[in-house]
């Protein structure tokens, strides 16, 4: 186990990074390398070159030309021992010999030189000093925090340096409850988040990279989202089953959640309206948050007879998202209707889209596809010569620029774009 390589797409050349055993011993190191099944890694938040492979100890690599460096000692308990009465010469490699290993590993946002790693039999180690010293933190950890647990991931804050959030997965040891913490003083003293939590182990949590009061969490039983560091967890629901959350990346760019789930996909969202949410935002009676820019673009029709349909069920192709414009409002009371009347205006103040959204109290979202009135009312002249189905649904776009979307008497800007054409991108296509 810990197979790591890179994989050049131009070339399919690949390149081994996890140091061989002779490597290994050729420094003169005599206690065995375990791996975790799902070993400890992180690509450098500081250096697009380095990623670091945690085993018992933890590797510092260098993703192009693969040289490599232990930076730590032993980071486990180290708690292998011989099983008595067994006649191996080496008891100890009898079983899951991949106990005592690294499960998480994360660098400071702001210093590289910082490093968090945990394992998987408990143990919390920081160095300040890029791995020349290792602190054991895990006698920090709050009075009653369960022992011997797999720190199963470490966050660190986009704002804060010396601030991370740690969970422990515990239901190895019989230990259904979630189990999440937080530290301001680079693991002196912790916290313990976990506050309203339905039973079921906690995996995953991240913080926002744009509010530092707004953290994700992954657990055993869904998604949830805190808006106070923790002090009370809402869960995310919507479409969203009920299930496992063990893993999570958030695209900041576009301002997106990734999960992934145990036997129910992967699933994408919108986190941008959690990133504006503050105490003004619900003192109000309706508030619309950023709308994203949207994108303008053709969409392609399957007419039965491409090479998805000649494969059937061997060919997979996600549900896309929702053409158009999505908007993400906020009313603090239900409207009697049960919807609201929503506005889309272009530069000149000439109302060219008006449709209506839900009206429940909380978040709410809407999506302008895109189309004006008359192209909603399939009401556009009669096109000259034969158009596809492509086209057609085209010509009953609005064009790109500014506009304003309306609702309840507040109003925000959205701009359309034309679909991107680059030396990445040369067709344009984004379907």
């Amino acid at each position: 186990m810990g197979g790591t390589a890179t994989l050049d797409l131009r070339t399919w050349e690949r390149t081994e990074l996890r140091p061989s055993p002779d490597e290994i011993a050729a420094t003169g190191l005599k206690e065995k390398i375990r791996y975790d099944w799902n070993p400890a890694f992180h690509y450098s938040y500081h250096d697009k070159d380095t990623i670091y492979l945690g085993n018992n100890y933890l590797m510092k690599i260098n993703n192009k030309t693969a040289d490599w460096k232990i930076i730590s000692p032993d980071l486990t308990w180290q708690q292998q021992r011989a099983i008595i009465g067994r006649e191996e010469e080496d008891s100890r490699e009898v079983g899951f010999h991949s106990y005592g290993a690294l499960f998480s590993v994360n660098e400071s946002r702001q210093d590289a030189n910082t490093i968090w790693a945990g394992s998987d039999d408990g143990r919390i180690s920081i160095t300040r000093d890029g791995g020349k010293n290792w602190t054991n933190i895990t006698d920090n950890m709050p009075s009653g925090t369960p022992q011997q647990c797999v720190v199963d991931e470490i966050d660190t804050s986009h704002f804060v340096d010396g601030r991370a959030y740690l969970t422990l997965n515990c239901y190895g040891r019989n230990d259904r409850a979630p189990h999440v913490y937080l530290t301001n003083d680079f693991g002196q003293s912790w916290r313990d988040i976990s506050s309203n939590l339905p039973t079921g182990p906690a995996y995953v949590v991240k913080e926002d990279p744009g509010n530092e009061n707004v953290l994700y969490l992954g657990t055993e039983f869904g998604f949830f989202v805190s808006l106070d560091q923790g002090g009370r967890w809402v869960q995310l629901r919507g479409n969203f089953p009920t299930a496992n959350v063990a893993s999570m990346a958030i695209q900041e760019r576009d301002m997106e959640v990734v999960v992934g789930t145990f036997g129910h996909a992967m699933w994408v969202t919108d986190i941008a309206p959690f990133s504006q949410m503050n105490k003004d935002v619900f003192n109000r009676d309706v508030h619309i948050f950023d709308i994203p820019t949207a994108t303008k673009h053709r969409i392609r029709v399957k007419y039965g007879n491409t090479i998805e349909e000649i494969q059937g069920d061997n060919y997979f192709r996600a549900e896309n998202p929702a053409y158009g414009a999505s908007i993400t409002y906020y009313l603090k009371q239900a409207t009697s209707s049960g919807s609201v009347d929503i506005e889309v205006k272009n530069s000149d103040g000439k109302v060219v889209r008006h449709f209506t959204g839900s009206g429940n109290a909380g978040l709410n979202t809407a999506v302008w596809d895109l189309m004006s009135n008359e192209g909603a009312a399939d009401a556009m002249p009669a096109p000259v010569r034969r158009l596809s189905y492509e086209d057609r649904h085209f010509r009953k776009l609005v064009d790109l620029g500014d506009y304003t979307v309306e609702i309840e008497g507040q109003s925000k800007p959205v701009h359309l774009r034309p679909q991107p054409v680059g030396a990445k991108n040369p067709t344009g296509r984004i379907n």
